[in-house]
């Protein structure tokens, strides 16, 4: 896979500024696989400079906002890709990929109460509009979730 990344890269810049980004994130991604740490972050980096761009042109681009929130999750800065996951879902709310995105986000930062409200209040849009498979999905990650919140220890 990352062979075949850096060909797509090797072939000149892509037309398409976001093509250039799905290309780093996808290289990213598959050295971060190969336990290549440093040039993983160095592949994130480009992603997310592609994407800064693009939102720059397109403030509406939900796929823009949701790349480079995933690209700052793995850059680690969270409190960013958190304005950008709740941009998408802000302009999507019946994505559940992005609402589940944005819950795995507060799930990271330890915000497990607000997690679980996000996660309520998506059960009820999604219900209201009838997508059980989504719900199912979400009560899925939920009930995930509170288990594995029930056995983590109570810091005192």
């Amino acid at each position: 896979a990352v062979q075949n990344f850096e060909k797509a890269l090797a072939r000149g810049k892509p037309a398409d500024t976001a093509t250039a980004a799905d290309i780093h994130l996808g290289l990213a991604a598959a050295l971060k696989e190969l336990n290549r740490p440093e040039q993983a972050k160095k592949e994130f980096e480009k992603a997310a400079q592609s994407y800064r761009s693009q939102i720059a042109k397109n403030p509406d681009s939900i796929e823009m906002h949701t790349r480079f929130g995933k690209a700052l999750i793995e850059l680690g800065d969270l409190e960013s890709a958190r304005i950008h996951l709740e941009r998408s879902v802000e302009l999507n709310p019946i994505s559940i990929d992005n609402q589940l995105s944005l819950m795995r986000l507060l799930e990271l930062q330890g915000k497990g109460d607000e997690l679980v409200n996000t996660c309520q209040d998506a059960i009820k849009l999604f219900s209201r509009i009838g997508d059980e498979e989504a719900v199912d999905r979400l009560k899925q990650y939920l009930g995930n979730f509170e288990a594995n919140r029930s056995k983590q220890p109570v810091n005192r």
